[in-house]
């Protein structure tokens, strides 16, 4: 750990912003459509994840259904009317990590990596947290994740989401009351016909994946296909 807390200091130091003036994307109808799902709570930080970007992070996902994999999340921390919420609008996987079947964790290399890419992909933008799965074990934050999540994701703005492939569900997880809580979310997309269907699908899915997750029955239904 020691390679990667001297690097978490710099990546603090790098990424460590205060909310900007914002419009969320729920405040702008013409532009985009936005579907809220499970447990939204107005009091708390809004998430808006980019249908895209969501895909892609199922399409990470489904690449190894015995291991964990991961990545970051990218975007920006706003406030609309001093109401706090991120837009995710870029995914990009976690490389050289060291990875089982129940444990995720980062190599000195990988922060390396993603510094590369914020300075030549993402200049503008900010790691608004980071995303691993937990294949065939449902959507929780071990002990140890919430270490992972304390110690490199610590900025009260930074969130954590949790992908099974095997239900093919997600979850959430933002700081409430200085501690980690599971939390609802809001999908985003252009506003476009083809958009518009497409988020429906997107949907649909979700909800016959959380009825697998409730009943044990995990079907395969491909959210990357």
């Amino acid at each position: 750990m020691e390679e990667n807390s001297t690097t978490n200091i710099k990546l603090h130091e790098m990424y460590a912003v205060n909310p900007v003036e914002g419009v969320m994307p729920s405040s702008q109808p013409n532009e985009f459509i936005v579907s809220s799902w499970g447990n939204v709570d107005n009091k708390d930080m809004a998430i808006f994840v980019d249908m895209a970007a969501l895909i892609k992070v199922y399409r990470h996902a489904k690449s190894s259904s015995q291991k964990e994999v991961g990545g970051f999340l990218i975007g920006y921390p706003m406030l609309e009317k001093e109401k706090l919420f991120v837009q995710i609008t870029d995914v990009t996987p976690a490389q050289h990590v060291r990875s089982t079947g129940e444990a995720l964790s980062f190599s000195h290399q990988t922060w390396k990596m993603l510094d590369c890419q914020m300075s030549e992909r993402f200049r503008d933008k900010y790691v608004l947290g980071w995303y691993h799965t937990h294949p065939g074990i449902g959507l929780f934050l071990s002990p140890y994740d919430t270490f992972i999540h304390n110690h490199f994701f610590s900025l009260f703005w930074q969130i954590a989401l949790v992908i099974d492939p095997a239900t093919e569900n997600h979850m959430f997880f933002s700081k409430k009351n200085k501690k980690l809580a599971e939390s609802g979310n809001y999908f985003y997309t252009q506003r476009t016909e083809d958009n518009a269907r497409s988020l429906k699908r997107m949907t649909d899915r979700l909800k016959i994946a959380q009825k697998r997750e409730r009943s044990g029955r995990y079907k395969r239904h491909s959210m990357a296909g």
